[in-house]
């Protein structure tokens, strides 16, 4: 005979199949400790202008910038309702973070959030979603997993950075509905791939009222040895795309043959010993191509070189 619980979940379970939608427990939402906030001693304080921002294309607004800054200590975890009011820059380094409870930087007024150097290896989805963060560095901490639309609505957000972490697999999930972010650095990680539509939610271009905006994009020093061929379908003006210190032995013509425009590509230290023809020609709207310290043979160099002398471009072995 089923028990009345256990006939009530069945009921549930079948009812969820029916309406398309099944229901999971979300380990994101678990209770946060609060008892480390009585550690959580910051600062807040104002400044001329924000001071960590690695960007060449991001511009913090002018002015005075009040922030919170916390250095050091076992702050390992962080939860929502406590960030100082008014606060545009959030500063965390070396607190041994491991946990940010989803709804801790909802704010109308924060613009940057630099977090580094602690032990934060998850981003569950909820932290990041629908904040008014323009600029987000999470560099240098221990991420190996980022849940799927982790960064979805965030839509003021221009620029990423997830340099120096675990991260072994790229989500084309993870910046749906970012609308402007332009600028995406996730070097010093070990991705294997680029997937399909990687790039799908990525601008091109940022217009601003003063100029114009080109973005890139910095997979350096990670451990990728293959490109799907629309990786970058969506993609046709860029600034830069750079694939240095990779794994890469063969590239189709496909990857980089829709852009119009290309400024800077950047492919040193990966495995190429040549290209096929039509690759060479899906070089046609890059500007600069950057390949030294790969492997091409004598004949492949003067191919690649003959094309781009003809279009009138600039290579670089």
């Amino acid at each position: 005979m089923i028990h009345p619980t256990s006939l009530l979940l069945i009921i549930f379970y079948l009812i969820s199949l029916s309406s398309g939608h099944i229901f999971v427990s979300d380990v994101s939402h678990k209770k946060c400790d609060e008892s480390y906030l009585k550690q959580f001693r910051g600062v807040v304080a104002e400044k001329d202008g924000f001071e960590y921002y690695p960007w060449h294309v991001f511009e913090p607004n002018p002015g005075k910038v009040k922030f919170f800054q916390v250095r050091g200590g076992n702050v390992k975890e962080i939860c929502k309702h406590y960030l100082p009011q008014d606060v545009q820059e959030v500063i965390i380094l070396n607190t041994n973070l491991e946990y940010i409870e989803p709804g801790y930087f909802q704010s109308n007024v924060l613009e940057q959030v630099f977090i580094q150097g602690n032990r934060y290896n998850r981003i569950h989805r909820g932290v990041f979603n629908g904040t008014t963060i323009r600029s987000l560095v999470l560099s240098g901490n221990h991420i190996r997993h980022i849940d799927s639309r982790a960064f979805e609505n965030m839509k003021k957000l221009e620029a990423i950075s997830l340099d120096y972490n675990d991260i072994k697999v790229w989500d084309s999930t993870w910046f749906e509905h970012a609308k402007v972010l332009h600028d995406i650095t996730i070097t010093h990680n070990l991705l294997t791939e680029i997937p399909e539509k990687a790039t799908k939610d990525i601008s091109q271009i940022l217009e601003t009222d003063s100029l114009r905006k080109y973005g890139s994009i910095n997979f350096d020093n990670n451990k990728i040895l293959y490109i799907h061929p629309d990786a970058f379908q969506n993609m046709r003006t860029l600034d830069t795309v750079s694939l240095s210190n990779n794994r890469i032995l063969e590239l189709s013509e496909k990857v980089f043959q829709r852009f119009e425009f290309l400024m800077s590509l950047y492919m040193n230290s990966n495995e190429f010993i040549c290209f096929s023809n039509d690759t060479v020609r899906s070089f046609m709207g890059v500007r600069r191509l950057f390949l030294g310290e790969n492997q091409f043979n004598r004949e492949c160099v003067d191919e690649i070189k003959g094309f781009f002398d003809l279009k009138g471009d600039k290579v670089y072995f």
